[in-house]
C-alpha cells in the first residue's frame, strides 16, 4: 500500500508496472506540510521526538511519518497508544534484492505458482510460532550486510545446535505461546474476545521460564532476547482471576468475567438469571 498526497496520486496510478501490485491510498496534501507533520509526531511521542530530531533525514521522516500518523488516526477513529517509536529502515543494512533477483531465487515464491512450495523459506522454516515465521520472512527477504550483525547471529545459531536439550526446551516453550503481535492489535484496537484473552493468559505463562533460559545462554543475541522479556505476572494474574476459561467466543453472549471477580457483575448476573425467582419472592413478601 502506497500513501500518497491527493495531488500525486496519479504518479503511480500511470505506472502499469507497480499498479497491479500496490494499494493506493491519499490524504490531504496539507497532511504532508512539515508543521501539520511535526505536530502530529509530537503529540504521538512526546518526548521521544526529541530523538526524531536528532535524525540526519529530519526533513524527510516528518512528512513521511506525520502524513502516515494522521492517516491512521482518521481511519481508526481511536487513539493510536501503542505506537510508542520510530523505527528507520535503513538500507545500508540490508542486501538490497529487486523484485527479478528475488523471484528467481525463490526466496519465499515458486516461480511456477506463487506459493511457498520448494523454496529456501519452507526449507528452513521449522518455526513454532506464526511471530517466528514472520521474521525469519523477513530475514531471507533482507540479508543482513554488517560482519559483526551477522556474526552475533551465527553464534546464536551455533550455540542452540550444540545445545539440543536447551533447543528443545525452548521450543517446547514457544509451542505454548500464541501470536501476541496480532493478539496486542486486537487488545488495542478493542476487538479483543474472550478466546484471545485466554491465549495471552496461556502465551504469557511460558514467559518467566522462556526468559530464564535464554538468559541462561551464553550467545549475546539470546541473552539480549532473553532481557528484553517482561514476564508481566500481574496482567497474567490478573486474567486468571478474571477471565473464565469456559467463556462463549462471542463478547455479547457474556460470561466471560469469572463469578467472585467483581460484586457488582456478579449482582447484574444474578439478576439476569434469577429475575423471576426474585420477583416471586417479593411478591411474598409484599
Amino acid at each position: 500500500e502506497a500513501l500518497l498526497p491527493i495531488s500525486q496520486t496519479n504518479l503511480l496510478v500511470d505506472d502499469l508496472a507497480l499498479a497491479p501490485s500496490i494499494t493506493i491510498s491519499a490524504i490531504l496534501d496539507e497532511a504532508y506540510f512539515p508543521a501539520n507533520a511535526s505536530r502530529e509526531l509530537e503529540n504521538q511521542f512526546k518526548e521521544g521526538y526529541q530523538a526524531v530530531q536528532k535524525n540526519p533525514d529530519f526533513d524527510l521522516i516528518v512528512p513521511a511519518a506525520g502524513a502516515l500518523l494522521k492517516y491512521l488516526m482518521d481511519t481508526q477513529k481511536r487513539a493510536l497508544s501503542q505506537i510508542r517509536q520510530l523505527d528507520y529502515y535503513q538500507p545500508g543494512r540490508f542486501m538490497l534484492l529487486d523484485t527479478a533477483t528475488r523471484r528467481n531465487l525463490e526466496l519465499t515464491r515458486a516461480l511456477a505458482d506463487g506459493s511457498r512450495r520448494n523454496t529456501l523459506l519452507e526449507v528452513m522454516d521449522h518455526t513454532v510460532t506464526a511471530m517466528g515465521g514472520r521474521l525469519l520472512r523477513n530475514w531471507l527477504e533482507q540479508p543482513l550486510l554488517e560482519a559483526d550483525a551477522i556474526t552475533l547471529r551465527l553464534d546464536a545459531v551455533e550455540e542452540l545446535h550444540q545445545q539440543m536439550l536447551k533447543r528443545n526446551r525452548l521450543k517446547e516453550l514457544l509451542e505454548g505461546i500464541y501470536d501476541l503481535e496480532r493478539l496486542a492489535s486486537r487488545i488495542s484496537f478493542g476487538t479483543a474476545n474472550a478466546r484471545d484473552m485466554l491465549s495471552l493468559k496461556k502465551s504469557l505463562a511460558c514467559l518467566p521460564e522462556l526468559k530464564a533460559t535464554l538468559e541462561d545462554c551464553h550467545a549475546l543475541l539470546l541473552q539480549q532476547a532473553g532481557q528484553s522479556i517482561d514476564p508481566m505476572t500481574e496482567l497474567h494474574e490478573l486474567l486468571e482471576k478474571a477471565i473464565d476459561p469456559n467463556s462463549p467466543i462471542s463478547i455479547r453472549d457474556g460470561g466471560i468475567i469469572r463469578t467472585g471477580f467483581n460484586s457488582e457483575v456478579d449482582r447484574l448476573r444474578s439478576l439476569k438469571q434469577d429475575g423471576k425467582l426474585m420477583l416471586a419472592s417479593l411478591e411474598e413478601q409484599e
